[in-house]
């Protein structure tokens, strides 16, 4: 997984959701063009641990960071029906094959329970964390990664 660092983020073609509506084939290259994204691999256990993400939407949405989830363990009606996720400022996709997962390297530990990536703009892994969802962390990785860009 830490060998994607510094390489092109895999690309995906998949179906999801965002507010309240499923979007059908989303490539992901077209998707996250020119924005910076923090893209979240979640157990559906733990998925309450997006609502605070989604209660710091704003702060996202300032630095330009688009907040993808793709959501493992799950079948899409249960998503789709759980009211309180579509409310979320957030795009879902499920990867009920797990291939997705695998195009991450992640598909070795069945047992994980969340993994997040930064990519930048170019659509570069540039940060990978495991079992870490401290938005106060995230956030500081963004502005470190703009702040150098842009000096």
């Amino acid at each position: 997984m830490y060998s994607l660092i510094n390489k092109f983020t895999p690309n995906f073609l998949s179906d999801g959701i965002k507010n309240n509506r499923i979007i059908k084939k989303i490539n992901f290259y077209k998707y996250i063009d020119n924005r910076y994204i923090i893209l979240f691999f979640i157990n559906y256990i733990y998925i309450n641990q997006l609502f605070e993400i989604n209660f710091f939407y704003k702060e996202f949405y300032i630095r330009n960071v688009e907040i993808i989830c793709i959501i493992i363990n799950t079948k899409k009606f249960i998503l789709h029906r759980h009211s309180n996720i579509n409310k979320m400022n957030i795009l879902f996709f499920y990867d009920i094959n797990r291939i997705i997962r695998y195009k991450y390297n992640l598909s070795i530990n069945k047992n994980f329970k969340n993994t997040f990536f930064f990519i930048d703009k170019d659509k570069i892994i540039r940060y990978i964390s495991i079992y870490n969802f401290n938005i106060n962390n995230i956030l500081n990785i963004i502005d470190k990664w703009q702040y150098s860009k842009k000096n």
